[in-house]
């Protein structure tokens, strides 16, 4: 059995402490997009349960350490604490979940003689999204969705660990105009990633455990696999999150090894004792060995190396960092198959000096049979559906704006006069805007041109001396509303009866939508309809493109592999699709009861650890052809907006 070593650490006082000893399984959690429908492009919340032991058996010794306001609690326990989520195995140590206790997180199990433990629940940062509204956001134009993130998470207390965003296909001409009193950074999360058609989501790393993915439209067309080798089983691949490159395996056969012929001097770390003449590569009384000039192997993948010799003293050896793989002492033909634990291999003799020749060297990519199929993963409790997302009436809804073309609209206006005593501040005074030719109809503003009219009387019905002066107006300008700071600088009693921001109104009207229809599939399944808002696409060709995709895709039913439990520790192969396994990966997996065979993207996934160890987790996959960069011929020859290239 393949065991990870899992350690939980919580920030405790400014500093990372290692709470691992007192934790008590199960361990439960979750991950990135828990869902695999059309319009799932956001990251659900993500919750990390464990219990902590509380009883006098934990590592203090003492009861009630882990109970907020008991006299033996520990120093610095409470709730908000960031926690994180390690797991090491084979030399590598990634953080696969991190977040924070939530604010009712410790729930304490009272009683002397029951379990004497505490449950804590933390969340992660999409759930922290979802609970923060936005106040005062700013107008902004012409931005692409790495632009307006940055600024989505300028507006919160503080921001993810870490980011990876692409750039984004689509410059949308006004952002955030939408927002209203209560919209949250996950409303524009999702306003973002339905309009670029890309996806947003949390995944772990090697230095922290969370970062904030981007992903833009078409980027699944150029995700390569990485391969764990299982016969009929998976392949993964995973983003290098230090330069934001793909890290690309090998496909099953392909030869990794430069020159294995020997036909040229060079690709070999020829040292003392080797050379190469002749298309061999010959070694003459030498202990040392050979090796590639680059390390061509990846960990966790499958080789099987050839080779062939004729040795004159000394036996031979194949090495991997830190094992010898394969000895002999015969001449011939040699192959072996092995795991890759180290990117390092060499040839040589195994003890002592050595003579002979080695020729025509082949390392490829294994299809090795330690596990037969999927199936010897794959647990009870496999959900495959088909025809799930099945849509065949696809309405995409645009949304144009207007922009006053002068900051001089009223956008809002007091009710009512009210007062304020002599030296008195009022604080967080909030007016939402409205159309001044449409009371009714809520308006957003650009805040970059904002101004504020405001005035102030001694009498409550305007007819006293004018007290504008001893009122100040300090504004904060958002795309839904103004707030004030007001304070009477005065020693009277003061009334503000005028009280108005002023600015352009940004008027976003009725959407435009287009609806398309596959009748083919409506006479086999009924009308079944599916509607995409475009929030920030003003641009009714665009959206009408994205609905002739969506349209393509999901009007046949297919197969969708809604969770794939599994155990991790079965063998090496399984403990690094774990360990790797994080949202956008893209996998190959095969079923012969469902018919499954091809390449789906890790949505999520959820996880349980067990005593002893015993790691079982279930991801979320979907089957993601990207999509296509296109451009549209208004008018054409063909028909109205046709779509000219889909890449």
């Amino acid at each position: 059995m393949e065991v990870a070593v899992w350690t939980i650490e919580a920030y405790i006082n400014s500093a990372w402490v290692d709470i691992s000893a007192d934790v008590m399984a199960p361990i439960t959690g979750n991950r990135g997009i828990m869902r695999n429908g059309p319009l799932d492009r956001v990251g659900d919340p993500g919750y990390l349960n464990f219990g902590m032991n509380n009883s006098i058996a934990n590592s203090a010794g003492l009861a009630g350490y882990y109970s907020p306001g008991h006299a033996n609690c520990r120093s610095g326990w409470t709730t908000g604490l960031p926690v994180r989520l390690n797991f090491s195995y084979g030399g590598y140590a990634p953080y696969k979940w991190y977040g924070r206790i939530k604010p009712n997180g410790i729930e304490i199990t009272p009683g002397k003689y029951g379990p004497r433990d505490c449950k804590v629940s933390c969340h992660d940062w999409i759930a922290i999204s979802q609970a923060h509204e936005l106040k005062g956001m700013d107008y902004a134009t012409n931005k692409r969705v790495s632009g307006a993130l940055p600024l989505v998470h300028a507006n919160m207390p503080f921001g993810p660990l870490d980011t990876v965003f692409d750039m984004g296909q689509d410059v949308f001409p006004t952002v955030f105009d939408l927002a209203k009193i209560k919209t949250t950074a996950y409303n524009e999360y999702i306003k973002l990633a339905l309009s670029e058609w890309g996806y947003i989501y949390p995944i772990g790393d090697p230095t922290g455990g969370e970062t904030l993915v981007f992903e833009e439209r078409g980027k699944r067309n150029y995700v390569d696999p990485i391969l764990l080798p299982i016969s009929g089983g998976w392949i993964l691949g995973h983003s290098d999150l230090d330069t934001g490159t793909m890290l690309l395996g090998h496909s099953i056969g392909e030869e990794v090894i430069l020159n294995g012929g020997f036909d040229v001097d060079d690709d070999w770390d020829l040292l003392a004792g080797w050379s190469i003449a002749g298309g061999l590569a010959v070694y003459t009384a030498t202990a040392n060995a050979l090796a590639p000039d680059v390390n061509p192997l990846v960990v966790g993948e499958t080789y099987t190396l050839s080779f062939d010799l004729v040795i004159t003293s000394g036996n031979f050896m194949f090495y991997v960092n830190p094992n010898i793989i394969y000895t002999t002492s015969a001449s011939g033909h040699h192959s072996v198959t092995f795991l890759t634990t180290d990117p390092t291999f060499a040839l040589g003799p195994e003890v002592g000096n050595g003579t002979g020749t080695v020729d025509n060297v082949t390392c490829k990519v294994a299809n090795t049979t330690d596990s037969a199929d999927l199936t010897d993963f794959i647990m009870e409790g496999t959900k495959i559906s088909y025809g799930k997302t099945l849509s065949n009436r696809v309405t995409t809804n645009a949304y144009p704006r207007t922009v006053d073309p002068a900051a001089t609209t009223i956008l809002a206006v007091l009710n009512k006069s009210f007062s304020i005593a002599p030296s008195e501040v009022k604080t967080g005074y909030r007016l939402s805007y409205k159309d001044p030719n449409n009371p009714s109809a809520r308006v957003s503003a650009d805040t970059s041109t904002m101004t504020t009219d405001a005035h102030a009387n001694y009498q409550e019905d305007g007819l006293g001396g004018d007290a504008t002066g001893d009122l100040t107006a300090t504004p904060s300008y958002g795309t839904e509303a103004a707030t004030y700071d007001l304070t009477n600088t005065g020693s009277s009693t003061i009334w503000v009866t005028t009280l108005s921001p002023i600015g352009k109104a940004v008027r976003s009207y009725d959407q435009i939508s287009a609806i398309q229809n596959d009748t083919v599939s409506q006479n086999t399944h009924g009308v079944i309809p599916l509607s995409i808002d475009l929030k920030y696409q003003p641009s009714a060709n665009k959206a009408q493109a994205f609905g002739a995709y969506a349209l393509g895709v999901e009007s046949l039913p297919h197969i969708a592999v809604d969770a794939a439990p599994m155990i991790a520790n079965k063998n090496p192969v399984s403990m690094w699709s774990f360990i790797l396994g994080e949202p956008g990966v893209k996998i190959h997996v095969e079923e012969d009861q469902s018919g499954v065979n091809g390449e789906y993207f890790i949505m999520g996934y959820s996880f349980e650890i067990r005593s002893g160890g015993i790691i079982k987790w279930s991801p979320v996959l979907k089957s993601d052809t990207g999509f296509f960069t296109f451009w549209i011929l208004e008018n054409s020859a063909l028909e109205e907006s046709t779509i000219l290239s889909l890449d």
